[in-house]
């Protein structure tokens, strides 16, 4: 049961990866053609710039791509976690990690009867 879930999770992640690539994609082509317009038209990078931002969408956009970058970079923190791959986390009483009782007593930790 748990494998299906986590392999549920790997899947729409992929697509969610793939999507936001396309979304990367679909960004830069958008700001080159607009950098080319408006180096048509003479302008200059500051004022190409101060354009584009000043369009609510281009920056609504860039904004949902910057909170969609961080998702993704924080996901894969998170996975790629080497505390995550090295204990076995689990409620089952015969899989539970044992505290050693030297760590006990240098922690405090109250033992559980």
């Amino acid at each position: 049961w748990y494998f299906n879930l986590q392999t549920l999770v790997l899947v729409l992640f992929g697509i969610y990866s793939a999507l936001l690539f396309y979304h990367v994609l679909e960004m830069c082509r958008h700001v080159a053609a607009e950098f080319v317009q408006s180096r048509h038209m003479q302008k200059s990078c500051k004022n190409f710039l101060g354009d584009f931002l000043s369009e609510p969408w281009n920056l609504a956009e860039l904004i949902s791509l910057g909170i969609s970058l961080a998702t993704f970079v924080s996901f894969l923190l998170w996975v790629l976690n080497v505390f995550r791959a090295q204990f076995n986390f689990s409620m089952d009483e015969f899989l539970k990690y044992v505290v050693p009782n030297e760590e006990v007593k240098l922690y405090g930790i109250p033992q559980v009867v």
